[in-house]
């Protein structure tokens, strides 16, 4: 059975369904799954992001492998 076939199986089940408190659950298990928010930046967060992408193309960046080195490094010295 494809995603296509199992979506038409349950609309037509749920056509069908008059009991209003049952419907509502799966209203509410759905909305648990689609995501339809729209988040909105501020111009703070816009800038931070804008100067991270800077830092990026302009290679001031560290691997993991470097930060976990130079992490190591400082805990020995302690």
């Amino acid at each position: 059975m494809s995603t296509i076939e199992l979506k038409n199986i349950l609309i037509k089940q749920i056509v069908e369904i008059n009991d209003f408190s049952f419907l509502e659950a799966i209203k509410t298990i759905l909305e648990t799954k689609v995501d339809n928010k729209v988040y909105t930046l501020s111009s703070e967060q816009i800038g931070v992001i804008e100067e991270s992408e800077r830092e990026i193309k302009d290679g001031n960046v560290f691997t993991n492998d470097q930060i976990n080195q130079e992490f190591t490094e400082w805990l020995n010295e302690k």
